[in-house]
């Protein structure tokens, strides 16, 4: 599995050369962005499993994100910062097309944010299930903590990235971190109503935020 793995990434590694010599070739590679990523990454024997699925570990959501563009992204810099595919890629794209942003774009610009933009203090990753079911998570981290939140039937999750960048140690239940567990869940909710994700909801609102609603605001006004 891993050597065909590795076939694969030495394959596509190829094709993208061939596609970079070509806006060489014809003189448009200065004016062009070239934006290199992956939708996910594989565990490949990681935490004694296979494939992509059912977990948040940095196995499959911390993924390689490259932006060329000469004249507006440094040459040969690495950029320290939270980024997220789902979000930013497209905001970028339309930003240096100097397209319109709808307002329903909460993403960054990896062009602002590889020339030292204010970075996030955290990012998110959100999974919707497969199409065998629909258990869905949601995932957020800071530079040290991650909680992922399983919204039916699953104990959440904790780690201290830190101590353990393996993601070996569940700490979900250790008091020593509460405080940091109720600042990243409610961080988790405030993100997730910024994006209009589906599970936003005042039933969450109340996991995670410990804001009960009013009966008026479940039910509607009598």
């Amino acid at each position: 599995m891993v050597r065909l793995y590795y076939g694969i990434i030495t394959e596509l590694d190829h094709h993208i050369g061939r596609v970079l010599d070509t806006l060489d070739a014809l003189g448009l590679a200065n004016d062009t962005l070239v934006v290199y990523s992956t939708d996910h990454g594989d565990y490949c024997g990681g935490h004694g499993q296979m494939d992509k699925h059912f977990n948040m570990y940095d196995d499959v959501t911390h993924v390689p994100l490259i932006a060329r563009l000469p004249g507006r992204i440094p040459a040969g810099e690495t950029c320290e910062a939270f980024a997220s595919n789902e979000l930013d890629i497209s905001r970028t794209l339309l930003e240096a097309a100097d397209a319109e942003i709808p307002e329903s774009f909460v993403g960054e610009n990896l062009i602002g944010m590889a020339n030292g933009a204010t970075p996030r203090e955290v990012i998110t990753s959100q999974y919707f299930g497969t199409e065998s079911g629909a258990y869905s998570m949601r995932m957020v981290r800071n530079e040290q903590y991650k909680f992922v939140y399983h919204p039916v039937g699953d104990m959440h999750e904790l780690y201290d990235l830190q101590e353990d960048p393996g993601e070996l140690n569940n700490r979900i239940d250790d008091p020593s971190l509460s405080e940091e567990l109720s600042a990243l869940k409610a961080k988790l909710f405030d993100e997730m109503k910024a994006q209009n994700d589906r599970l936003a909801n005042r039933w969450t609102q109340v996991e995670l935020k410990g804001e009960r609603p009013m009966a008026n605001e479940l039910f509607g006004e009598a």
